[in-house]
């Protein structure tokens, strides 16, 4: 599977989308080229926070990765897993991002899931002691009748 890659300029308009970037956002690259990543990728009512995110990422220097909510052409929600390079020229000016991304809402929901099923075996389990407590100390109190 192809590694999936957008790159931006500093105004965060896209200069770079890939085939993989197409089929998991559903953008064709001619859609997508010169398009501001607010309006292709991030869901409605986070447009702040991302510009937020977007302004501190291009100070930094090097790589950082941030997990979101990703907006698709079709409305739908996915969370992905940014993985964002600094782009500098030459004399190290920072010029760009390159972001490669992952898709990882299936894996989010299977982990969301185990959670769930960790605390409802931890209930459980407090619930079993506290019963097996019970039924000792019960037996307990009848014995000594």
């Amino acid at each position: 599977m192809p590694l999936l890659t957008i790159s931006w300029d500093l105004n965060f308009n896209v200069t770079l989308w890939n085939k993989a970037a197409t089929n998991t956002f559903g953008y064709t690259e001619k859609e997508a080229l010169g398009k501001n990543c607010l309006e292709l990728t991030v869901p409605k009512g986070l447009e702040k926070k991302a510009k937020s995110i977007f302004k501190e990422l291009i100070t930094q220097k090097g790589t950082t990765d941030n997990i979101n909510e990703t907006l698709t052409k079709s409305g739908k929600i996915i969370i992905c897993h940014w993985h964002n390079t600094i782009l500098e020229n030459r004399d190290g000016e920072t010029v760009g991002v390159i972001s490669s991304v992952e898709d990882i809402t299936e894996k989010e929901n299977i982990r969301k899931e185990a959670i769930k099923n960790q605390r409802l075996l931890e209930n459980a389990q407090k619930l079993s002691e506290v019963y097996f407590i019970d039924k000792i100390g019960r037996a307990s109190c009848r014995e000594r009748v």
